[in-house]
């Protein structure tokens, strides 16, 4: 029996349960894609074979959120706009921020089942009694699903610096 090598690679390629398949382009998120394989014998025909389509469904994208933080002229507070938006319609998604000093103090929290609640869309939050001079970050988390069911990500969406005003200005 003569076997080619087009024939031990098609062998092969049946034997494998699954075929990884690498590409450079960005497919869009939440998207379904379908494709099909075509196999081409030693002469370059295409040879006919079941079972050669295949589909598949991009993860979504995570919710993002934007922080921008306008310093008071009385160096004791600071309003914050906190941005979040949830573009592929994450399930179960919960958003909260927290505030920390330059040694990773926690200095407020929030949550969406408490004071300072975050919402999709824009938020304004005032921070106040903080210290003049200071470093302060804020970060912004959201707890989401990405399929129904499965289990729930804690992901960081943004993280913000700022530091308020000297008190001899």
């Amino acid at each position: 029996m003569n076997i080619s090598p087009s024939t031990v690679l098609f062998n092969d390629l049946i034997a494998l349960d699954k075929v990884d398949f690498k590409t450079d382009k960005i497919f869009k998120s939440n998207t379904r894609y379908d494709g099909y394989v075509q196999i081409l014998d030693i002469a370059g025909n295409v040879m006919k074979i079941k079972g050669n389509t295949f589909n598949f469904t991009t993860l979504k994208s995570p919710p993002t959120a934007d922080v921008s933080v306008q310093l008071s002229k009385n160096f004791t507070q600071a309003d914050m706009r906190i941005t979040v938006s949830n573009p592929d319609g994450m399930e179960e998604t919960t958003y909260r921020y927290y505030v920390y000093d330059r040694n990773g103090n926690l200095l407020s929290v929030s949550t969406n089942n408490g004071q300072g609640t975050l919402e999709e869309g824009v938020n304004s939050v005032t921070l106040r009694n903080l210290y003049a001079e200071e470093l302060y970050t804020v970060v912004v988390y959201a707890d989401y699903r990405a399929v129904t069911g499965e289990m729930v990500y804690d992901y960081q969406m943004d993280s913000h610096e700022f530091i308020t005003y000297d008190v001899s200005r």
